[in-house]
């Protein structure tokens, strides 16, 4: 089994030799107000929390690779071992113990990451808003991520141009495709099973295979 990744860092160059500059951008779960995951989910397998918070449900998305592929950040991994879609939860359990941050937001060495509530006007994240820190949309999208981005305007303008995420994916048919996977493909593997599969069917069987491999 491979590492998960819960945040991936992002690293930009700007200026010329030999004055160069390097930036460092955490992508993460955006927590998306209209999250495509959670449209992408069957049996309400990803959720949102009352706190804003988005959770998928280890075992009602076991089998769902879809919801890696509706994600147009890609902060969602598929964990090939335990068959399941895996995520940031902003540290979800420790905060319904009574802790304050995430782990990153506490060990961040630069103090680069703050967390907070938005609904807060006097958190110090909603005071970051009213500075102009906002959100990454995707391509064709008004999805409302929560993580927001703040910083020095050339630092800020060459992440939006330089990384914009994916299009949102047509949720209606990737709900489609895998409910169709889900249905036919147990039927199938029977029929194999019985050998009365022909090439046609076993054409069929591996490209619902592949399909599903790919999300």
């Amino acid at each position: 089994m491979t590492g998960m990744n819960w945040i991936r860092v992002i690293e930009r160059e700007r200026g010329q030799y030999p004055v160069v500059k390097v930036a460092y951008t955490p992508i993460t779960c955006m927590q998306c107000e209209d999250a495509p995951c959670i449209k992408a989910a069957r049996n309400k397998a990803v959720y949102r929390r009352p706190d804003g918070i988005v959770i998928i449900d280890p075992v009602k998305a076991k089998g769902q690779k879809q919801i890696v592929t509706a994600c147009p950040y890609r902060v969602i991994e598929w964990n090939e071992e335990k068959q399941i879609p895996q995520k940031c939860t902003l540290c979800a359990h420790m905060l319904d113990k009574g802790e304050k941050v995430p782990r990153c937001v506490e060990s961040c060495p630069t103090d680069a990451l703050v967390f907070g509530d938005l609904d807060d006007p006097n958190s110090e994240v909603s005071k970051y808003v009213k500075k102009g820190a906002k959100g990454l949309e995707p391509k064709g999208g008004n999805i409302g991520p929560n993580s927001r981005y703040y910083g020095k305007k050339k630092d800020i303008d060459l992440l939006f141009r330089n990384y914009t995420p994916a299009a949102v994916a047509d949720m209606n048919g990737i709900r489609r495709r895998a409910m169709m996977a889900a249905m036919v493909k147990p039927a199938m593997r029977k029929a194999q099973e019985m050998g009365l599969l022909g090439l046609a069917g076993a054409i069929a069987l591996n490209k619902l295979n592949g399909e599903n491999d790919n999300g």
